[in-house]
């Protein structure tokens, strides 16, 4: 925000406002921006000023956006660890607070996977930044919603010193994104024989392990609704051909909206390197009865630099591909939905992000996590907690192929008691796209 209109506003409406720091980057700008999304006051605006009537001043003796590995001290603060220059301090005096904590850079250093932007080289055998060389991995937080935590611990400051402020409502409530990736509409004879390997059963040869249709009907049972993506094509050992299957999917389309879930697309393998076909996307639209508006990268090939600019040219309004293949937890340090940065443009992209915390596969895999059922549940119920203790979204992957079949027959309960315990516990199931109307609008922005 302009200092002159700053100090205008102040001298002739009386509006205080939140942070003085020594600072004008679009950076700050862009958390000014995700501040109004999640904190509201009666008490200040938020914005940036230098002048001494903010709440609170930041002592930043240099610009944190060198966009190197130059950062801040990481040091420990009422149990957190967050960015700051020294040994981190807070006085309040006055109804005021000095600190050399920088919460401006620590937000935007998750929220905006600023390590993965400066650290480009860095990359597994799929094109993807790997949870294992992630600085939260480094640090031991990536089961952690630090953003969260830190926008909890600067309310709690505003309080301390006297001031009202509060996290908006829709942002302290816990509730659940359950979408599928549809790679395969049909089990292979592949799958089917080495099924009847396993349990010399008949049915086995028969039956289609990877019927969207018991999963439809499953979550009907259930009382919930979710997100179901279909792929544009064969692609990377997945994906069927759009003319040749158009009747089931539109049937299987039919069957979802009527149970209130919805549709959305599954981007090829090759998004980052082609984008999104445009022509096959209006095709699966017409197929579908609406061009699909949200979406997640197959494989999870998804790039911080390159994914957002391909979705927001494609007219994509909600992704949820923001999660790490190899491990659980939140890869953005929040559970919140947001609109994530644009380091070209210096500002935030159109597109909105729920991030990814849990794919089925992650747990299971031994490229992975390598996890037995009772440990895949056991993390699970500890990010769910997270999420109860601070809101946002629990967003769950869990494929139509992680049933009934092979190592999945293991894992179904997992599934089953992962969505009861939701239900117990609260949370309100929400498509996709609903975060559009729950989160977009939520300060008049």
């Amino acid at each position: 925000m302009n200092g002159t209109i700053i100090k205008m506003l102040i001298t002739l409406l009386g509006v205080q406002f939140l942070i003085s720091v020594l600072s004008n980057s679009p950076e700050d700008r862009y958390i000014e921006q995700f501040l109004n999304y999640v904190i509201e006051s009666d008490d200040f605006s938020i914005g940036f000023t230098g002048d001494s009537n903010a709440l609170i001043t930041i002592s930043r003796p240099r610009n944190p956006y060198s966009y190197d590995l130059n950062l801040p001290l990481f040091k420990e603060f009422e149990g957190l660890k967050i960015f700051c220059y020294g040994n981190p301090n807070v006085c309040v005096k006055d109804k005021k607070i000095r600190t050399n904590i920088d919460f401006l850079f620590s937000i935007f250093f998750f929220l905006s996977r600023y390590y993965e932007h400066i650290n480009p080289h860095i990359r597994d055998g799929h094109g993807r930044f790997p949870g294992i060389a992630s600085f939260q991995a480094l640090h031991n937080m990536v089961e952690i919603p630090v953003v969260n935590q830190y926008v909890s611990l600067l309310v709690n400051l505003i309080r301390k010193a006297g001031n009202h402020a509060e996290i908006r409502e829709q942002y302290r409530k816990p509730y659940f994104s359950l979408a599928h990736d549809i790679d395969h509409l049909s089990s292979s004879i592949f799958t089917r024989v080495k099924d009847f390997q396993k349990n010399r059963k008949l049915r086995s040869l028969i039956k289609n392990h990877f019927d969207v249709n018991c999963l439809i009907d499953f979550e009907k049972n259930l009382g919930i609704n979710g997100s179901y993506y279909f792929m544009l094509s064969k692609d990377h050992g997945a994906g069927y051909d759009l003319s040749a299957k158009s009747k089931l999917i539109k049937e299987l389309a039919n069957s979802i909206k009527s149970n209130g879930s919805n549709t959305g697309v599954h981007y090829s393998y090759w998004t980052l390197e082609k984008g999104i076909d445009k022509d096959l996307l209006i095709k699966l639209g017409t197929i579908l009865g609406e061009i699909p508006k949200t979406g997640r990268h197959h494989f999870l090939r998804f790039d911080v630099d390159r994914s957002y600019r391909i979705l927001d040219d494609t007219g994509i309004l909600v992704d949820t591909s923001g999660g790490y293949a190899d491990m659980i937890g939140f890869r953005f340090g929040t559970s919140w939905p947001f609109r994530p940065f644009d380091f070209a443009n210096k500002c935030a992209h159109k597109v909105w992000e729920i991030p990814l915390l849990v794919m089925d596969i992650t747990l299971s895999s031994s490229a992975y996590m390598n996890l037995k059922p009772e440990e895949g549940f056991e993390r699970i119920t500890k990010l769910m907690s997270q999420v109860n203790d601070y809101g946002g979204i629990f967003s769950l992957l869990w494929h139509n192929s992680s049933f009934e079949y092979g190592e999945w027959k293991d894992w179904e309960w997992v599934y089953l008691k992962t969505l009861e315990k939701a239900k117990q516990s609260g949370y309100d199931f929400i498509r996709d796209v609903d975060i559009l109307k729950i989160f977009e609008d939520c300060n008049g922005q």
